[in-house]
């Protein structure tokens, strides 16, 4: 793309910050990322606010935004932006993460399971 200049920044939930930065390293990026806080994740209106609050806040001269989350319950929604949004197709954030496969698939999670990771990813982005 000589002579395109674009700008790219990604807008990532806090609990997989960690992911996002080792991805970066991995892919030799260094994108600026914008982390919205987790704890509205219950709440798709709170959590829809805090996307637009976000995306609205950006510098200028970013126009693609690579989001580093799931849908959450519906917090993107009728999200509008001036910006071109690049979401996965996943329902949260435990499904993206366990998610292998490079198409959409079906919710990998398993009923009755427990998601927690304890330590920092390595450099290809797995837990250690």
């Amino acid at each position: 793309m000589e002579g395109c200049t674009v700008g790219v920044g990604v807008l990532a939930c806090e609990s997989v910050v960690v992911y996002v930065q080792a991805a970066q390293r991995r892919l030799g990026t260094d994108y600026p990322v914008f982390v919205l806080h987790y704890t509205d994740t219950d709440d798709p209106g709170r959590m829809k606010h805090q996307i637009v609050q976000a995306a609205e806040k950006m510098p200028k001269d970013i126009d693609t935004v690579l989001v580093a989350m799931g849908f959450c319950g519906g917090s993107w929604n009728q999200v509008e932006a001036s910006r071109r949004l690049v979401i996965p197709r996943v329902d949260d954030c435990v499904s993206m993460l366990l998610n292998v496969e490079e198409g959409h698939s079906t919710n990998p999670k398993e009923m009755g399971h427990l998601y927690i990771t304890e330590q920092e990813p390595d450099s290809s982005g797995k837990r250690l």
